[in-house]
């Protein structure tokens, strides 16, 4: 623990020391933890969001994991044969057969080879089938051709038969999967097909036509070599016919093909069910980016936020102490709502919430700011904020109220003479029925303001801000010898509760500052930002102002 000094310099002779714990204030500056902590709460405070993003991804995934069309996979197994070093008409010695593992991927390239596959899209006649035939384009497509062919200056055409041909083509050979099994000479073939019943068609006729296609280059090695034998030259082509049948029917050969380099282990089987989508993996994954998507957003809006939100990041901010975090009020309950008279005496009508809890708490540490000062008369104690939403003159009603409550006596300046609208000097019935003498009119004429020119609301005493003149208005200034003169009349009478204007709009806060014994800072959670904070603690610090704290306002809305 250490003692915490304002660094505000007060007009006043006496400054207020506070304690304030050196954790809490260095909780900010704590690395990643603190930005841990920060996306923690945020994560907290936006549940909701966050987890209605993640049903919106998940839903989107679901959507479209039960909208992709079934795909169906088949796979054929080959085992590569060792070729003979040296074919002839006579017995081949083992010791001449040769496979090494540069042959085996070889043979993988063999049957992934565009002849290979020609033979078998040709064969299926596969060119006018739906899984691999030309497609319309798309509305996105056709709008990405028309804008290439703008740049291009090329007009856009259909694709001619042949493109259309070699389209279909791309497809098929796009769904052809050929791997090697481990460091085996197992061979797997596999095809994908949105049809059940092709799949394993294609499969098996791939392994057929790389039977077919070793056979016929040994059968035209026999026809041409010199070794010539008839009985050998009609096996082989024995077993090409086979093979050829096999590729057209999209089956596995019927007869024997001993002289192929490779030999059928396992035909392809219509498959029992589809093999994509994987509907609950795709689910699953988009669940998994929703909640990621969102965490991400979570950290790159909390880095940029300069919001204000916790007594820490205000603490540092400020380098003043909280003095309180006062709740957000919510003015609907149920189908009634509160009236501003209502929302005023917040802390008459429910004394035990958290908000009547946050005002005392203001009280308490605005009366050990009293007791570190010589003297013990009235104060005349400043509210003040940056911005107009941060709710300072609803804390300074029911401060007010709380001040009354304990018995002493208690008067509302509202220095605020610029603002339209709303002011607590409607909460009067003696506004209704004459026009009150205001700070304004009492600025600028040199009529003394006397205890029986106040106005009265439940035992409060105020003296209105606005005059009804908006000439008075511009023409009152708050740091005339008669401000001075005002505030010794209300000392006199009671405690003194002073509603600045907010600092943002003029230097009418800053001039009426300098007239207080003490002055608390309001912020609004999740709206004063930090470098208004420091503004404002700037603008006050220039003014001589002895700000004692801040008060942390609408926390939690």
């Amino acid at each position: 623990m250490r003692l915490y000094r304002s660094t505000i310099n007060p007009i006043r002779t006496t400054k207020v020391d506070w304690l304030v714990d050196e954790h809490v204030a260095e909780v900010a500056d704590d690395g990643p933890r603190a930005l841990i902590t920060a996306v923690a709460s945020a994560a907290k405070r936006n549940k909701y969001q966050l987890l209605a993003w993640v049903v919106i991804c998940t839903g989107l995934a679901t959507f479209n994991a039960l909208t992709i069309p079934p795909s169906y996979t088949a796979t054929a197994s080959l085992v590569l044969e060792p070729r003979a070093l040296n074919a002839g008409p006579t017995s081949v010695n083992p010791a001449a057969m040769s496979l090494d593992a540069n042959q085996a991927e070889t043979e993988l390239q063999v049957i992934k080879s565009e002849r290979l596959l020609t033979y078998v899209f040709e064969s299926q006649n596969l060119g006018k089938h739906s899984d691999f035939a030309f497609q319309s384009p798309s509305m996105f497509s056709r709008m990405r051709g028309y804008i290439q062919a703008a740049l291009s200056n090329e007009p856009t055409r259909p694709p001619t038969a042949e493109e259309s041909r070699q389209i279909a083509f791309a497809n098929f050979a796009a769904r052809v999967d050929v791997r090697r099994i481990g460091q085996s000479y197992v061979v797997d073939v596999s095809f994908t097909s949105s049809d059940r019943e092709l799949a394993p068609r294609v499969a098996n006729a791939i392994a057929s036509a790389y039977l077919w296609q070793s056979l016929a280059s040994k059968t035209d090695k026999a026809r041409n070599g010199a070794e010539f034998v008839q009985g050998r030259l009609n096996a082989l082509s024995a077993q090409v016919s086979a093979a050829a049948a096999a590729v057209a029917a999209g089956t596995l050969p019927t007869t024997a093909v001993p002289d192929a380099d490779s030999r059928v282990i396992g035909a392809a089987v219509q498959p029992l069910g589809p093999s994509a989508p994987r509907r609950g993996l795709i689910i699953a994954l988009g669940a998994i980016i929703g909640l990621t998507t969102g965490f991400i957003i979570l950290i790159v809006s909390q880095v940029f936020d300069r919001r204000i939100r916790t007594r820490e990041v205000l603490i540092h901010a400020t380098g003043l102490p909280c003095l309180a975090i006062v709740p957000e009020v919510r003015r609907w309950k149920g189908v009634s709502r509160l009236s501003e008279k209502d929302m005023c005496s917040l802390v008459s009508l429910r004394p035990e919430g958290e908000f009547a809890a946050a005002i005392r708490d203001i009280r308490t540490s605005i009366m050990l700011a009293r007791s570190s000062r010589q003297g013990h008369g009235n104060d005349v104690v400043a509210l003040v904020s940056w911005t107009r939403d941060a709710g300072c003159t609803l804390i300074c009603a029911n401060l007010a109220h709380i001040v009354r409550e304990s018995g002493a006596k208690v008067t509302i300046v509202d220095a605020d003479i610029r603002q339209k609208g709303w002011s607590l000097a409607d909460q009067s019935p003696q506004a209704a029925i004459s026009a009150p003498l205001t700070l304004a009119d009492a600025l600028t004429s040199d009529t003394p303001v006397n205890e029986s020119d106040l106005l009265e609301f439940e035992g409060i005493a105020l003296l209105p801000g606005r005059s009804s003149s908006s000439r008075i208005n511009q023409l009152a200034y708050l740091s005339t010898p008669k401000m001075a003169q005002i505030f010794d009349m209300a000392r006199n009478r009671s405690e003194v509760l002073l509603d600045l204007p907010p600092l943002c709009v003029g230097a009418d806060a800053r001039a009426a500052a300098q007239y207080a014994d003490v002055v608390v800072l309001v912020a609004a959670a999740g709206r004063t930002t930090r470098d208004e904070l420091a503004a404002a603690v700037q603008t006050l610090k220039s003014a001589g102002a002895n700000v004692i704290g801040a008060v942390l306002n609408r926390a939690g809305a």
